[in-house]
């Protein structure tokens, strides 16, 4: 009796594994990261991309090679065969609207432009080899182009460029203010006082534009663009006075602001390049909402949340305790953790089809309720455990997990 009840007990707590190692359907093997002409693997994936209007592919890290070079390879299929021709990144609206001027014009050093992206975890070469193929994209598709936006608010390009197309128009104001970038070189050392004046300066500027407008003819592409700028820069003096929910108000405006480029550019297609924790479906802690909540709740079946993961493997990220760039490996040994419980697969890089997942194990998902991931931001402790339970097919539709991993290449580093 005892050793069949022992049995009993061996055979229940196998059974979610078993099953998996059985019944592979919710998988498909990733053959390459890197874009190449072999593309069945993405055909086998493509259906769950049909009648999407936003595909959001988020990465464990910011600072892992094979998650910049696998977005790279999916967005020049969604380019080629779904009619994407909008991408989105988690960088600021300044510096990638210089990038993407030069995707139209040619003109500008594309390395100098990505190394001046506003953030570390983009200058690197795998982005530079993505600029470099949207450029060639658009070189022999003069007609049929690729846009790039940043959808994040760093304020002193969008003050830059915002003045820019102000003298374009010859707004007198531009002149004036000419050496008020100066100012937010030094934002975060001076006093309240001087921040508040500092915003009502600006605030000032952008009243005296929309007068300026009524009385002169603007085209209504730039005058929108002018607008967004404005927009922009009161979203981050905004974001600057709140504490606690900061990280959550810029999720909701990095929302906002992937709706107003889609709208700029009357594109109803729109490819987000972006963290897991910011791409993904699920309510943040006090019901606050991420990202990819408020474009769920905008787009409903139309928005797909593509997470990417990895077992072991090598990153950038700041060191929390240097506060400089550094290489890290890391090593995912828990048993709770979607490596582990990947062993019974014989792939290096495997899709799972979370939404198929969820169908056919609703009463007992052991494998998405309890999986746990690796979850690393621009700061990085190796002194604290970075695994992260997930309700898998609660915060994504699909994930793409690859069992080994190299750090992203800086720019300039690259043999």
């Amino acid at each position: 009796m005892k050793r069949s009840l022992f049995y009993f007990i061996v055979i229940y707590l196998a059974s979610p594994f078993l099953s998996y190692s059985q019944d592979v359907s919710f998988t498909k093997e990733i053959k390459y990261i890197d874009p190449v002409d072999y593309v069945d693997d993405l055909f086998d994936i493509s259906k769950h991309f049909d009648e999407k209007k936003i595909i959001a592919v988020g990465e464990a890290t910011h600072g892992t090679s094979e998650f910049y070079r696998f977005k790279h390879r999916l967005f020049e299929f969604l380019v080629k065969n779904h009619g994407f021709r909008l991408f989105g990144i988690e960088a600021g609206f300044g510096e990638v609207y210089r990038i993407n001027e030069y995707l139209s014009t040619g003109v500008g050093n594309p390395k100098e432009l990505v190394s001046d992206i506003g953030f570390w975890t983009y200058s690197t070469e795998e982005v530079l080899d993505l600029v470099n193929w949207m450029r060639s994209h658009n070189e022999e598709n003069p007609s049929d182009q690729i846009n790039i936006y940043g959808f994040d608010f760093l304020p002193l390009e969008i003050l830059k460029n915002v003045l820019t197309l102000l003298e374009d128009y010859e707004f007198e104001g531009a002149k004036y203010h000419k050496d008020l970038p100066d100012n937010f070189k030094k934002y975060y050392v001076v006093s309240k006082k001087e921040k508040k004046a500092l915003r009502k300066t600006i605030a000032n500027i952008g009243s005296e534009y929309r007068r300026f407008s009524r009385r002169n003819t603007i085209d209504s592409k730039d005058h929108y663009l002018i607008l967004h700028h404005f927009n922009m820069l009161d979203q981050f003096f905004s974001m600057s006075n709140k504490k606690l929910s900061r990280g959550y108000y810029r999720d909701k405006k990095m929302a906002e602001n992937i709706e107003w480029v889609m709208n700029h550019e009357d594109q109803n297609k729109m490819f987000i390049w972006a963290h897991n924790n910011h791409i993904h479906k699920k309510t943040y802690f006090l019901n606050y909402k991420s990202m990819g909540q408020h474009l769920k709740k905008n787009h409903g079946q139309g928005y797909y949340a593509l997470g990417l993961t990895f077992n072991q493997g090598y990153f950038n990220a700041i060191d929390y305790e240097t506060r400089k760039l550094k290489e890290f490996y890391i090593r995912d040994t828990l048993s709770s953790s979607l490596g582990s419980k990947l062993e019974v697969f014989p792939y290096n890089n495997v899709f799972i089809d979370l939404n198929r997942l969820e169908q056919k194990e609703k009463k007992n998902n052991y494998f998405d309720k309890k999986a746990t991931t690796i979850s690393i931001g621009a700061l990085y402790n190796p002194r604290y455990n970075f695994n992260k339970s997930e309700g898998l097919s609660k915060r994504f539709d699909g994930v793409v997990h690859m069992k080994n991993t190299t750090s992203a290449v800086q720019i300039d580093e690259r043999n």
